[in-house]
């Protein structure tokens, strides 16, 4: 079978996989410990740097791809027929959407292009920018040949010089396939011989940047690879998706109720999210309108549990105004801040009684 969009988590951080990757909807390398930029303890965010390598890199020899690649790189090549098909710059707009969407799911701030040295990838000094991006043509019959890209995990601790990796944070795209970038609205099929730039993009990126590997299941995760994915627009992350990304750097500073993104899962977007009552409410599930007891005392949600202050509320223990917005006493946003705070003036229940937006 033809495998298209197929991104492979190599290099050393590959090796921190668990055993409990099967029974989860998505998982980590390192499982909650290591394998992400900047320090190592899982929920911090991350900058994370990024660029292309100049055209003529070349691979060393060292590189786990080498045997699979011919030629040096080339993503002038890749981005000129691009941007000759879509206008001018349409293959660096695509990249940066990608970036912003992971920026909107967790605590990542992407900050590039950073120029690169041109060293070889894998060479011992090859660390520099986080990610390097480069495209070169498969050798004929090699299992790069039938792929889009490959993308390799973090390093785990880059704020340590021993956890330098020239490998982590590198992806390599194919000069030989097909990218279109289309005008098409998610989930819709296109041809199955193309690859969306743009979700290709962001699954690579799932890796280099997220630390996320392959769930062994779930369409339409952007991580997943196996039947019945990569013939749809995809471009996303799903709830599973978004919760693997938060395991490794915590929540994005966009508010769930203002991201774009489905994050409970429920199949409403934002203001249409029965969970959100301002477009700055940190969740779209707040802890007092979720169906769990999260404080254990066997009251659940508003009203039945006392210490919620509103069903809007994240908090099933007593706090009160925090209506499940993320520092609602410092919101600049003008207009918005004045309607915050005369809702926690007006009523010490957060606004429960207020319709949903």
């Amino acid at each position: 079978m033809r495998k298209k969009l197929l991104a492979t988590a190599l290099g050393s951080a590959v090796l921190f996989a668990s055993a409990g990757i099967a029974t989860a909807a998505w998982w980590s390398f390192g499982q909650g410990w290591g394998s992400k930029w900047d320090a190592p303890v899982h929920p911090n965010p991350a900058t994370i740097t990024w660029g292309f390598a100049p055209d003529g890199t070349q691979m060393a020899a060292s590189f786990p791809l080498k045997p699979e690649v011919t030629g040096t790189s080339n993503v002038g090549a890749l981005r000129s027929s691009i941007d000759g098909t879509y206008g001018a710059g349409a293959f660096d707009a695509a990249l940066q959407r990608a970036m912003n969407t992971w920026s909107k799911a967790a605590g990542v701030t992407f900050v590039g292009p950073v120029a690169d040295a041109g060293l070889p990838f894998g060479d011992a000094g090859a660390y520099t920018p986080d990610i390097r991006i480069g495209a070169f043509t498969p050798v004929a019959g090699s299992g790069f040949q039938w792929v889009a890209g490959v993308g390799y995990g973090p390093p785990g601790d880059d704020t340590n010089p021993n956890y330098h990796d020239p490998v982590a944070g590198d992806i390599i795209l194919n000069l030989n396939v097909t990218f279109r970038i289309h005008d098409l609205p998610e989930g819709a099929a296109f041809n199955g011989w193309e690859n969306d730039l743009e979700g290709l993009l962001l699954h690579e990126l799932g890796h280099a940047a997220m630390g996320l590997g392959h769930p062994v299941s779930g369409v339409p995760e952007v991580m997943y690879v196996g039947p019945g994915c990569c013939t749809n627009i995809n471009r996303i992350p799903s709830p599973d998706d978004l919760a693997g990304a938060r395991s490794v750097y915590g929540p994005s500073s966009t508010p769930e109720c203002n991201n774009g993104f489905d994050d409970d899962g429920d199949g409403s977007v934002d203001g249409a999210d029965d969970g959100c009552n301002l477009i700055q409410m940190a969740k779209e599930q707040p802890q007092c309108s979720d169906g769990v007891d999260n404080d254990g005392d066997t009251a659940i949600d508003h009203p039945a549990d006392t210490l919620c202050q509103g069903r809007w509320d994240d908090s099933e223990v007593s706090n009160p105004g925090s209506c499940g917005l993320v520092g609602l006493e410092a919101v600049a946003i003008v207009g918005l801040g004045r309607l915050a705070v005369r809702l926690r003036r007006r009523s010490p229940s957060c606004g429960e009684d207020a319709p949903p937006r």
